[in-house]
């Protein structure tokens, strides 16, 4: 991995036409590359080309050259010396207005000067390197600017501020002091007797700590769908009225709607938002067994989709009996959610939606929730919007659970295999302590607990670490 010890400049702010566009610049060189481009208006005191004397976090109105030194704009400039700065390193901030034409010409000058062009999340990376920021805290940068819930963006202000980071510390620092007696027991068995009562403490704070770990484990599934907003999808066999249910929801025309059965044979996705809360709905191939090579293909499609739903609407026609295709997909998301369907294994929940009651009734209430027992079940119109409102806060109810005003909960998917791997190891040490087993089983327990939650925060030797802070930062913006 490099070290990440050059000089980096990206564009800050969206690309594209705006009011303001931001250039940022951060390493050893940045004041020095800055200065090429960026002086002082003419007549002010040190000229255009001595050292302008920036004083640290003031900002400057400066004029903006090019090569040759014509003036190309007039702009605003900041400068953050190390190691006071996002990054840790000199830190230099450009404003000009936002042409798109001007920071492509200038960000080109800089990088010709001497400068890299920043790779993804690169500054964010380079503020965690310095140890600016943990890695929680550095996911939560990327949480703030993606969050799509009031819930979301106040959670991920609260972990980048350290919230999670103390939660874990907190943790972390118990099994280390738990640790560090069972292993006195090891090396100075003659000097730390055996002790019942202190091994008993051990057990209920080791108890505790573990017991709360579960709590925040279970908030994976309402944390995820605040942040990202609720993902669902939508299926049946072919002609139930998907298609019109899902441009229903969405309330405008986004699907293609036809009598001939098999018009949607890709999985279109939209969203929208039910009193303020994301929803993204897919529209699915219809499945049925005779279809063709193209239609199969927009099954197995729609079949990867559905790994990653919160909520799978399973649409019947109401104006006729059921079929058997009905049968067999009810029987499919069953055999899929007892073999570890969706994420982590965490289940979807399932919505039985009987659609086309303007039309002569057919299916009969029973044998529709008889498809899928447990389902919550709906009885709609798509045409005419009948039933239409209960749907809706049937999905609303999924996105406003009691936990979101919760002060911390988890909706990264990274945190959440490390707590399972911390409480998996934890429950192992607490079992290995109640039956007074040798400490030394206990220890390495406890061992492989605290490296799971050191992980977390990327305190702990990864094994695979440039994997992981790759994987991590490649979903930032250049500028980040």
């Amino acid at each position: 991995m490099s070290d990440y010890s050059d000089t980096i400049v990206a564009l800050a702010t969206p690309p594209g036409e705006g009011g303001v566009s931001v250039i940022r610049i951060s390493g050893p060189r940045a004041r020095e590359l800055a200065r090429k481009f960026f002086r002082p208006p003419g007549g002010q005191k040190g000229g255009t080309g001595s050292d302008p004397g920036w004083k640290p976090r003031h900002l400057y109105r400066v004029e903006i050259r090019g090569k040759k030194g014509e003036i190309l704009d007039d702009g605003l400039l900041v400068f953050m010396p190390a190691p006071f700065s996002y990054t840790g390193e000199d830190v230099v901030e450009i404003q000009g207005h936002g042409n798109p034409v001007l920071a492509e010409e200038l960000i080109g000058n800089l990088v010709e000067a001497g400068a890299r062009l920043a790779d993804r999340g690169e500054f964010t990376l380079r503020a965690y390197l310095r140890g600016k920021l943990d890695l929680t805290q550095a996911e939560a940068v990327l949480d703030l600017v993606r969050a799509q819930t009031r819930e979301g963006l106040s959670q991920a202000a609260g972990q980048l501020l350290g919230r999670l980071r103390d939660k874990i510390e907190a943790w972390w620092e118990v099994l280390i002091a738990g640790r560090a007696r069972l292993e006195a027991e090891i090396d100075f068995p003659e000097d730390v007797p055996e002790d019942r009562a202190g091994r008993k403490g051990l057990l209920q704070t080791l108890e505790k700590v573990e017991s709360e770990i579960a709590g925040l484990l279970s908030s994976f599934r309402e944390g995820k769908i605040l942040q990202e907003g609720l993902k669902v999808a939508i299926i049946g066999r072919p002609n139930v009225g998907k298609s019109s249910l899902f441009n229903t929801l969405l309330k405008r025309e986004r699907a293609l709607v036809d009598p001939d059965p098999g018009t949607t044979r890709d999985v279109i996705e939209a969203s929208a938002r039910i009193k303020g809360r994301k929803v993204i709905y897919y529209d699915t191939a219809g499945r049925r067994g005779t279809g063709g090579r193209v239609e199969r293909a927009g099954i197995r499609m729609a079949d990867r989709f559905l790994e990653g739903a919160d909520l799978i609407i399973l649409v019947l026609d109401g104006g006729e009996k059921l079929q058997p295709e009905d049968f067999q997909a009810a029987e499919w998301l069953k055999t899929q959610s007892e073999s570890g369907f969706g994420v982590e294994g965490i289940r979807p929940q399932v919505f039985v939606v009987v659609n086309k009651v303007d039309l002569p009734g057919a299916v009969r209430e029973e044998e529709a929730r008889g498809l899928y027992p447990g389902a919550g079940f709906y009885r709609v119109s798509a045409r005419e919007g009948t039933g239409l409102a209960g749907l809706e806060e049937g999905i609303l109810a999924l996105v406003t659970s009691p936990r979101s005003g919760a002060e911390l909960w988890i909706s990264n998917l990274r945190h959440y295999r490390g707590l399972v791997r911390a409480r998996g190891a934890l429950a192992r040490g607490i079992q290995a302590l109640a039956e007074s087993r040798p400490p030394e089983f206990i220890a390495e327990d406890l061992r492989e607990a605290g490296g799971s939650l050191g992980e977390i925060l990327g305190r702990e030797f990864l094994s695979d670490r440039e994997e992981v802070l790759s994987e991590i930062f490649s979903r930032f913006c250049l500028g980040k």
